[in-house]
């Protein structure tokens, strides 16, 4: 019974040393945990010309338990502070386009994105990442 409990308190430690590489977590001490996989100019439905990023959160770097959506706080150049969904598209993971405002010819453009802490209503484990578009 006594080597039962030992191996179960162990295992907790083990869990507990992780803790820091969960992007849920406050104290995440990982890499940037999204990629901007394609970064385009489209028109969208209103007829508008923008630059489209398209934002993917590797399975790598969702926690064991995944849900059905991941909520980000989106920063840049036409979004201030806005909460959106990556929901979880079967193909993808977990994706979605975010539409900026385009600028003619070659630009950078600068992304920042945190995880939506709906508690404390605020964003964490923030990274920046730019792509440039060229026509």
């Amino acid at each position: 019974m006594l080597i039962l409990v030992s191996t179960a308190c162990l295992k907790k430690i083990d869990e507990a040393d992780q803790l820091d590489y969960n992007i849920y977590d406050r104290e995440y001490t990982g890499d940037q945990w999204y990629v901007i996989d394609n970064a385009e100019q489209v028109t969208n439905e209103l007829g508008q010309i923008r630059a489209r990023l398209l934002v993917i959160i590797p399975d790598e770097n969702v926690p064991g338990l995944e849900p059905s959506a991941i909520r980000v706080v989106v920063n840049a150049v036409g979004f201030n502070d806005t909460v959106v969904d990556f929901l979880k598209d079967p193909l993808l993971g977990y994706a979605r386009s975010i539409d900026l405002p385009y600028e003619d010819g070659p630009f950078n453009y600068c992304i920042n994105l945190a995880i939506y802490d709906d508690s404390n209503d605020d964003g964490i484990n923030a990274f920046d990442d730019c792509v440039t578009i060229s026509e």
